[in-house]
C-alpha cells in the first residue's frame, strides 16, 4: 500500500497537479459549522430529486428513481436496505439545492484549472464502483461521517480491466459495512496485484484527488454526507500544448482526447445551438 500524505493548500497550490498525489488538504474548512443529515432534510426535505438505485454493487447501471429527500433519508435511517441500495449521488448543490450552496467555501482556486462543478453525496452502507476522472482535479469535503476512499495510480491500468472507451473498471467490489473489498477472482486475477493508498476521510477533512488516479469511495453503516468540487484542466493555446506534461498511460488515452473533443470542439458547439 502506497503511504498516505497531507499537505496543506498553500503546497498543494504550488504543486504541479498534472504528476500530483492524493493528498488529505490542510487548510481548507468547507463550512463554518459542519451540518447534521437532519439538518440538511430539514432544508431541502422537500426537493424531488433523482436517487440511483444500485444493484450487486453496479454504480454506473443503477436505475434512477425520482424521489424527495425527506423519504430517501427515512429509507436510509431505518434497516439497512437490501438490493437495490438508494443513494443520492452526484447533485449539483447550485442546481438541486441552492440553499445550501450559498452556506458552502468558495471553490479554493488550482494551478492550471478551471473550477466546474459541486455535488452532493449524501447515504450509508453504499459505494462507488472503480473510476477515474478525465477533466481535472477534484476534492472530497467530507461534512458529516466518514468515508473509506481507495485510489490507485494511473499506471496500475492493467491491473484494473477498464471497461472499453468508459472511465471505470469492470471490477464490481462489494464490501458494504467493512474495510475491504469483495470481488470475482477468477474473472479479475490481477486486480490483487493493484497497488493502491487508502484514505479515511471524516468530518471537517478534505481530500484532493488528481486527475486520472482510479478511486472507489465507500459509504459505511453510519450515514455521510459530502460536497465534492470538480476542476477541468485549462488547455493550452494550440494543440502541441495541448497535452499535460505526462500523458495517462496506454489503456487511458483515448479517454484524455475524448475530452479534449469534448471541452475544447463539441462544447462550444453545443453552446451556440
Amino acid at each position: 500500500m502506497t503511504e498516505r500524505r497531507t499537505i496543506s493548500y498553500e503546497q498543494l497550490l504550488s504543486t504541479d497537479l498534472s504528476v500530483a498525489e492524493p493528498a488529505l488538504v490542510t487548510g481548507i474548512d468547507v463550512l463554518p459549522e459542519l451540518w447534521t443529515p437532519a439538518e440538511v432534510v430539514n432544508v431541502v426535505g422537500d426537493a424531488s430529486v433523482p436517487i440511483v438505485h444500485i444493484n450487486n454493487g453496479d454504480y454506473v447501471g443503477g436505475d434512477i428513481r425520482s424521489r424527495t429527500v425527506a423519504d430517501y433519508y427515512a429509507d436510509i435511517t431505518g434497516d439497512m436496505p437490501s438490493d437495490p441500495f438508494p443513494y443520492l449521488a452526484e447533485l449539483s448543490y447550485d442546481e438541486h439545492f441552492p440553499e445550501l450552496a450559498r452556506q458552502l467555501v468558495d471553490p479554493p482556486d488550482l494551478p492550471d484549472e478551471r473550477f466546474s462543478q459541486r455535488v452532493m453525496y449524501f447515504g450509508r452502507g453504499v459505494h462507488s464502483q472503480i473510476h477515474f476522472h478525465t477533466g481535472g482535479s477534484a476534492m472530497l469535503f467530507c461534512i458529516h461521517g466518514t468515508k473509506i476512499v481507495r485510489l490507485f495510480a494511473p499506471d496500475q491500468t492493467p491491473n484494473l480491466y477498464k471497461v472499453k472507451g468508459r472511465n471505470f473498471s469492470s471490477v464490481l467490489v462489494s464490501s458494504v459495512g467493512e474495510n475491504s473489498y469483495t470481488y470475482d477472482t477468477s474473472r479479475f486475477p490481477a486486480f490483487a496485484d493493484a497497488d493502491y493508498v487508502e484514505y479515511e476521510v471524516s468530518a471537517g477533512q478534505v481530500l484532493f484527488i488528481p486527475i486520472y488516479w482510479w478511486h472507489s469511495i465507500q459509504n459505511l453503516h453510519d450515514i455521510s454526507l459530502t460536497a465534492v468540487y470538480f476542476w477541468n484542466q485549462r488547455w493550452k493555446g494550440t494543440w502541441r500544448d495541448f497535452a499535460p506534461p505526462q500523458l495517462p498511460p496506454p489503456g487511458m488515452r483515448i479517454d484524455y482526447w475524448r475530452n479534449l473533443v469534448n471541452s475544447r470542439v463539441l462544447a462550444p458547439l453545443r453552446s451556440r445551438d
